[in-house]
């Protein structure tokens, strides 16, 4: 309705669907995230972190950049979305957080200036913790800096950055720009 549609937020990333939910994360990191469940929208309870951008990975909710620990991703408990221990199931990384993006084996984690990869299944259950994740960070030199570049094409990401277009599979990167011969009229 024209009421829910009002109350939703203005998001930096697209909504994630979770199971049959639809999550949408707040624009200024503040405004606790609300959840549609094909009816209904309200807020997502039992205090989940008041993130800027989320994606879906082995059935967990993966909610990153809070005011207060732009570098901070978060993880909710299997199954879900609404069930957040933000006291220990979280993981840092380098540099603030500018969009998440998950694929089969890996949480692709970007920032302004470079891209780091997480692969795993079980977040950390310890503050200070990684779980059975191996962090990547850096893994790339290339970030983003506007998530609404990030799109999923098959089981591959594409996002772009100042410097271009990118496609990845979690371990390798292609540039678009340079392989199309655009690299220089991108930077333009």
């Amino acid at each position: 309705s024209v009421s829910s549609l009002s109350a939703a937020l203005t998001v930096w990333q697209n909504p994630v669907f979770h199971r049959d939910k639809v999550l949408i994360f707040g624009s200024s990191g503040a405004s606790a995230p609300l959840v549609y469940d094909g009816s209904t929208l309200s807020a997502l309870g039992r205090s989940p972190p008041t993130a800027v951008f989320a994606t879906v990975y082995g059935d967990r909710t993966v909610a990153g950049k809070i005011n207060s620990q732009r570098q901070r991703l978060f993880f909710s408990a299997a199954g879900n979305p609404a069930s957040w221990d933000t006291t220990n199931s979280y993981i840092d990384i380098a540099q603030p957080i500018s969009g998440l993006a998950a694929l089969r084996n890996a949480i692709m984690v970007f920032s302004g200036g470079r891209t780091s990869r997480l692969r795993g299944f079980t977040p950390p259950t310890v503050a200070g913790g990684t779980g059975d994740f191996a962090v990547d960070d850096p893994l790339w030199d290339v970030g983003c800096s506007d998530a609404h570049s990030i799109a999923h094409w098959g089981d591959q990401v594409i996002f772009a950055s100042g410097d271009g277009i990118y496609i990845t599979d979690g371990a390798g990167l292609d540039d678009l720009t340079l392989r199309c011969g655009m690299k220089d009229y991108w930077r333009e």
